[in-house]
């Protein structure tokens, strides 16, 4: 019976990695265990019994550890994160009130507002990045005490 719990511990393997989500590696873990059992305990009774609970304890237990290990960090593909805070200069006037005005911040061109509607914001004047609204970003001019 050995063989038939190592081949089934095979197959759970081969399915976690066709599907890594740490979900049939903990049966491979059980079915593993039900196969050095068989070694001792001929009984297939207890050899599913114990198949089961250790893949059930398993799950249980190392699915919140796994999840936390190997989390998905949020991926920041536009490097929006990266640009708040940046300077940036800008190569189209800045005029909320016509709804004109872009910004190069390192190799980007982003649309850009002031945070002052009444304020107007030349060309080739540095500003800051505040924060970022959809496809545009929200500055303020940089002032030489910065």
């Amino acid at each position: 019976m050995a063989i038939n719990w190592l081949i089934i511990a095979v197959l759970f393997f081969v399915g976690e990695l066709v599907c890594p989500v740490f979900f049939l590696f903990w049966f491979s873990v059980g079915a593993l265990v039900a196969m050095l059992l068989s070694l001792v305990v001929p009984s297939i009774t207890v050899q599913i019994i114990v198949f089961l609970v250790v893949s059930v304890v398993l799950l249980i237990f190392m699915k919140p550890l796994t999840n936390k290990l190997f989390k998905n960090k949020e991926k920041d593909e536009l490097n929006t994160n990266g640009t708040i805070g940046k300077t940036a200069v800008v190569i189209k006037e800045i005029d909320n009130l016509k709804g004109t005005g872009e910004v190069k911040v390192g190799s980007e061109v982003w649309r850009a507002v002031s945070d002052d509607d009444s304020k107007v914001i030349p060309q080739d004047a540095k500003v800051i990045v505040l924060k970022i609204d959809g496809v545009k970003v929200i500055v303020k001019e940089e002032t030489e005490q910065q």
